[in-house]
């Protein structure tokens, strides 16, 4: 049946909307269109200060979350501790560890935490030949580990789940429509089982490509279970996270398979918010697959760009505050990252100048967005204006870039204009804020050698041998073998290197 019926005069009073026509001509492209799409939505309902939000989903929530810690929100993921252990994390930071990629997964955590006819079950667990477990219903890069571990890492994403019940505002993301039903506990999965699974227990997991039906099915019971043993009253926004897919188990092409993927969750999630009053949508999945794909996605192709995401995320916040009257900010913004990509451009074709110029009316546009001020610092760093470079990351960090890296690039800054001290706490700030990511230990080992503090770069170094080795050895060499020699001789200490490198790779120093 159909998700929407209009009478003939309804419909053609939509139709002469501005908004309701494709924009097909130059003006109409340029400002819906280029470089970042804008698509006009509804905003329903009002988040208020002391409204309690709940965000869950792949990785656009927890943007969501940064913005809503911008503005002084009160939301549940800004009390989730958990902690840090170097074996649980092998490519997420802590609040990772909350990503939900499926909506199977997300019902599953909220069954467990709120529905009082449910119980979870250690069952759901996997043991492994190594004797460490792996809960299938975590995101799938969180390391295997003892069941101590395990149990103590399901009591506190449980917890976290619990207070959905309590949600003025639950904020949804879906992710994918790949998932892994686990034949044993019968529930589906958030992630590809690991390798020795495969190996000791082939028959436990199976591979579904997820229908509309199944998908709506469960947004129903999402609903369902938050109204019933929660807060009756909840409002619920829901996106489509642009982010394809990787790869894909379905046998397809990655394109095909992703296509797929998206517009299946777009269409049940269209049928679902027009079916409730207090469910809406957002799109940013149209504002990233829409814009020009040089400023929507990063250089992998396959997330969006940290530019556009801030842009989405603005312009939700914006638009669902008390304050949303105002004249918009995110429009302010738009057009910031536009003279910002521009001088992105020009730098790419030698005119430096331009470049320079399309950056300073960038910042002076929008003066307090963080990212577009550590782009104008990177630009700097490029043409080796060092003490300038240093200015703009400082602005950087002062406006919430922190968010986006700019620590690091603050930490670059100070190394190249020869103020070590202020590199190290630097990069050292970074490190707290993504104390895995791979490139901020890099920047650390590189400061601690310039400051002739061997040993704890070696330290470093070997931290990044360590996690890599196994993957392509010519760019473990190039990138981090070489650099760590290196080091070890300055510190006459090639024997050291020798022995690790040795037993940690195979390869001779």
């Amino acid at each position: 049946m159909p998700i929407q019926t209009l009478t003939l005069t309804e419909a053609m009073k939509n139709r002469k909307s501005e908004i309701s026509r494709w924009p097909s001509d130059a003006d109409s492209q340029a400002a819906r269109f280029s470089p970042i799409a804008r698509p006009a939505f509804d905003a329903p309902f009002v988040i208020k200060p002391d409204d309690f939000v709940f965000t869950v989903g792949s990785c656009f929530a927890r943007n969501i979350e940064k913005q809503l810690a911008a503005n002084g929100f009160d939301f549940a993921a800004r009390y989730f501790e958990l902690s840090h252990d170097d074996s649980d994390f092998t490519g997420v930071d802590v609040s990772g560890v909350l990503n939900k990629y499926v909506v199977q997964s997300i019902l599953n955590e909220l069954r467990f935490a709120i529905d009082p006819h449910t119980r979870w079950s250690q069952s759901n667990l996997v043991e492994l030949s190594n004797g460490k477990w792996w809960d299938p219903h975590l995101n799938n890069t969180i390391a295997p580990a003892s069941l101590e571990r395990v149990l103590y890492r399901r009591e506190k994403v449980t917890e976290y789940f619990k207070t959905a019940a309590r949600a003025d505002v639950f904020i949804m993301t879906l992710g994918l429509a790949e998932a892994w039903f686990d034949t044993t506990s019968r529930l589906y999965g958030n992630g590809v089982p690991p390798a020795t699974i495969q190996r000791t227990e082939p028959n436990r997991f199976e591979f579904h490509r997820l229908d509309y039906n199944q998908i709506l099915t469960c947004l129903e019971a999402i609903r369902k279970l938050l109204m019933d043993h929660g807060n009756p009253d909840v409002n619920i926004l829901v996106t489509v996270s642009p982010v394809a897919l990787k790869s894909t188990f379905s046998g397809q092409d990655a394109m095909i398979a992703n296509t797929y993927s998206k517009a299946v969750q777009r269409a049940a999630v269209e049928a679902f918010a027009t079916a409730h009053d207090n469910v809406t949508y957002f799109p940013s999945f149209e504002s990233v697959t829409l814009s020009e794909r040089s400023h929507a996605w990063a250089p992998d192709q396959l997330h969006a760009s940290d530019e556009i995401v801030r842009y989405n995320v603005l312009a939700m916040m914006e638009a669902y505050s008390e304050n949303r009257k105002q004249a918009p900010k995110s429009g302010l913004v738009a057009d910031a990252l536009t003279l910002m990509y521009k001088g992105e451009a020009l730098a790419k074709k030698g005119q430096i100048d331009e470049a320079g110029e399309a950056f300073k009316q960038a910042t002076d546009m929008a003066p307090a967005e963080g990212l577009i001020h550590m782009n104008h610092a990177t630009f700097l760093l490029r043409q080796k204006r060092y003490d300038e470079a240093v200015i703009a990351a400082e602005k950087a960090t002062a406006h919430g870039g922190d968010s986006y890296g700019a620590y690091a690039v603050l930490a670059t800054a100070y190394r190249t204009a020869g103020r070590l001290e202020d590199a190290y706490a630097a990069i050292d700030r970074a490190l707290e804020i993504a104390p895995t990511k791979r490139g901020n230990i890099h920047a650390k080992a590189v400061i601690c050698t310039r400051m002739r503090r061997f040993d704890e770069a070696l330290d470093l170094y070997e931290t990044i041998i360590r996690g890599v080795a196994g993957n392509d050895l010519d760019q473990l060499r190039a990138r981090f073998m070489d650099p760590y020699v290196n080091t070890a001789k300055a510190a006459g200490q090639e024997g050291r290197a020798k022995t690790f490198l040795a037993e940690t790779t195979g390869e001779p120093a």
